[in-house]
């Protein structure tokens, strides 16, 4: 059994709840800010026994690669050529609410995707805020988790994680835009065998765009 069965993940159940710093101006139009997901882990997986000779016995570990485009191949039976996956957040004229993960690839239509769990959840943070122009800068320290899971599969994460907030501009609107970057340890777990899982897990980068 190879751990990159990973990739073969059909179905996920989904939600992310990355929770930001203070946003100070709400959008006065409807904007997506984009940001890219990125994965980059290592499965280690109990390999064979051999006996090289009669009083010598081996037992390997097998290290299975597996990165972004792996994850979206996993997400989605389309044919890419460079797709990214990415988070896609909605400005609605009030406050930053999440909308969507989606896969990228070019000019083709946008693929929507579920089945992906991120959530930082107890943090502390410092940050600076200027009420007259509204910028914000911050960083907020906290714990993440992160899961994929269908009914033969579970991929369970967790880490330390760096959250980074800046202020975009957008026209006279004040958006804020959180960058998060973790290392992450855990479990794969598939035909009732666990493999231990490093990595870590990037959200960066922003580019914005009206909402239709």
């Amino acid at each position: 059994m190879k751990s990159k069965n990973i990739l073969k993940l059909a179905v996920f159940s989904a939600a992310i709840m990355i929770a930001g710093m203070t946003q100070i101006k709400a959008a006065l139009v409807s904007t997506n800010t984009v940001q890219d997901i990125t994965f980059t882990l290592t499965v280690y997986s109990q390999g064979a026994t051999t006996h090289p000779s009669t009083n010598v016995t081996k037992i390997a570990v097998v290290k299975t690669a597996v990165d972004t485009k792996d994850i979206i191949h996993a997400l989605s039976t389309n044919t890419f050529k460079n797709p990214k996956l990415v988070l896609v957040v909605k400005n609605n004229g009030t406050t930053n609410s999440v909308d969507a993960f989606e896969i990228r690839d070019g000019t083709n239509p946008p693929v929507v995707v579920t089945g992906l769990s991120i959530t930082n959840s107890f943090s502390v943070k410092s940050s600076t805020v200027d009420s007259k122009t509204g910028i914000a800068t911050g960083v907020k320290f906290g714990l993440l988790s992160v899961s994929v899971t269908n009914s033969t599969q579970a991929l369970s994460l967790s880490g330390f994680a760096t959250t980074t907030h800046a202020s975009v501009k957008d026209g006279k609107s004040i958006l804020g835009v959180d960058s998060l970057t973790a290392d992450v340890s855990g479990t794969y777990v598939t035909n009732a065998i666990t493999n231990v899982v490093s990595g870590s897990v990037n959200i960066s980068g922003h580019s914005i765009s009206k909402i239709p």
